[in-house]
């Protein structure tokens, strides 16, 4: 690892220290650490969540979104934080009066699932949106494209099978 790298990940690390120490509010000298990791490091991710964070709290929320916009899409489709991130992103586009639109979520959603297909819980909601929204033949084709992208996993087909019975796309 570089030694700006080095410098960078101790920067988001002490931004991150003080922010969990301040009870998640992010103090001003824990925004210019972050700053500086960004500098070293475009693509940090608790730099970018926490300072998303402290714009939001300022109800700065263009800056908020686009830098939990640009998170999500390198965010692993597995990372534990991304449902959290979704849904404070959608609280703040609420709170902002521009209500989040379903359905550019759920299609964000199908795409990455294109790209990335190798996400059994990304499936289950993206089946569940379609069923939620009443297009049962989209919902019946992302479950067949599912069952095809985890046919090797046997407890993930049951996953979908049981998924597909609750949802009445199958009996």
């Amino acid at each position: 690892m570089s030694p700006r790298a080095q410098r960078s990940e101790l920067y988001s690390a002490y931004g991150e220290a003080l922010t969990l120490a301040a009870g998640g509010a992010v103090p001003a000298e824990a925004e210019r650490a972050f700053t500086q990791a960004l500098k070293g490091d475009p693509k940090d991710f608790a730099a970018r969540y926490y300072l998303g964070s402290a714009y939001a709290s300022r109800r700065d929320t263009a800056r908020a979104l686009a830098l939990w916009n640009s998170l999500l899409a390198d965010a692993p489709p597995n990372a534990p934080w991304r449902a959290e991130l979704v849904d404070r992103m959608a609280m703040l586009k609420a709170a902002s009066g521009t209500a989040p639109d379903i359905g550019v979520m759920v299609a964000s959603l199908a795409e990455r699932l294109k790209r990335e297909p190798n996400d059994p819980d990304g499936w289950q909601r993206l089946i569940r949106a379609y069923s939620v929204l009443g297009d049962s033949a989209k919902a019946k084709g992302a479950l067949a494209q599912a069952r095809s992208a985890l046919r090797s996993n046997p407890q993930v087909q049951a996953g979908l099978s049981l998924e597909a019975r609750q949802l009445k796309l199958e009996r």
